[in-house]
């Protein structure tokens, strides 16, 4: 199989074959999902340079122990609990753990937006931390689980170990606090 071949396939059958030894597939699975691992680390943890380390040590963590992986589950969620479980440990390490939160980052650019409306979506953004901050830290996740890296209730469930029902009472929770938050001020 040439290395450009991989495209076609689905993470479970490039987890498949990097398990057979296949590295180039284990280098695209690399890049499908750095971006997002990286994206989630940098929120939990709030620093560039340590979101980059533990990206680094999540992947190396799933190609270590590729063997473990459940080929009937969803490659992506398997990995965003590596992801997970890297950065509060770090975060335990360091007694940062209370402080993990969803950072708002705006990649915006003047270009496709008016001043008004980049100012105006970066308030608004800061507001929604600022308000994240004040609920418990297992509701930040839900809730960054599910509207930033787009993982369904089932999924946050699995991952998180909590039931289905509670995983929707916290973003239910977390969005009528926002809602409320956000119209008072």
């Amino acid at each position: 199989m040439s290395i450009g071949a991989t495209e076609g396939f689905s993470d479970e059958q490039l987890a498949q074959q990097a398990r057979a030894g296949e590295s180039h597939a284990f280098a695209e699975l690399v890049k499908r999902h750095q971006s997002p691992v990286f994206s989630l680390l940098l929120r939990l943890v709030r620093n560039r340079d340590d979101a980059l380390e533990l990206a680094q040590d999540t992947f190396l963590k799933a190609f270590k122990h590729l063997a473990q992986y459940d080929a009937k589950q969803p490659f992506r969620t398997w990995l965003v609990t590596i992801a997970m479980n890297t950065a509060f440990n770090h975060l335990d390490a360091r007694r940062l753990r209370r402080t993990a939160a969803l950072r708002a980052d705006a990649e915006v650019t003047t270009e496709a937006h008016s001043p008004l409306a980049v100012a105006s979506r970066r308030e608004l953004l800061g507001r929604m931390e600022e308000c994240l901050q004040r609920v418990s830290e297992k509701a930040r996740v839900v809730f960054m689980l599910r509207y930033q890296q787009g993982l369904s209730c089932d999924e946050i469930s699995r991952l998180l170990g909590e039931s289905l029902s509670n995983v929707k009472i916290l973003l239910m929770r977390t969005r009528e606090r926002l809602r409320e938050e956000l119209a008072v001020q």
